[in-house]
């Protein structure tokens, strides 16, 4: 256990009830709900999905909207990162193999493909 947050790194994902990442990851879900549905970076992200040259002619810089975007997806595959970490005690290099046709199933469920 660490002696200056109480909580260890390993313990961070095995607490019982509402373990600490659901809290994170709820957070985070809103964090994105609030930015892409109420910020004019959803509607730019969104325009820029749907026609890219619409939103330049219209603009709007899209290299510093998309620079955005990425930046916040990093942000989040961070952090999952640290909790699957903390969750295994462990961090290998080949601690995501196996979830890439979960994240390609994710993507077209989102869009409505599969």
């Amino acid at each position: 256990m660490d002696s200056q947050t109480g909580m260890g790194f390993s313990e961070m994902a095995k607490s019982q009830v509402f373990t600490v990442p659901i809290w994170i990851v709820m957070l985070m879900t809103l964090l994105a709900f609030y930015l892409f549905n109420n910020r004019p970076l959803g509607r730019y992200t969104y325009g820029i999905g749907a026609n890219e040259e619409s939103v330049l002619r219209a603009g709007v810089n899209v290299r510093f909207i998309k620079l955005k975007v990425y930046l916040f997806s990093g942000c989040m595959v961070g952090l999952a990162a640290v909790i699957l970490s903390s969750r295994i005690n462990s961090a290998h290099p080949g601690i995501g193999v196996g979830y890439e046709l979960d994240a390609i199933a994710a993507a077209g469920y989102r869009r409505g493909e599969v």
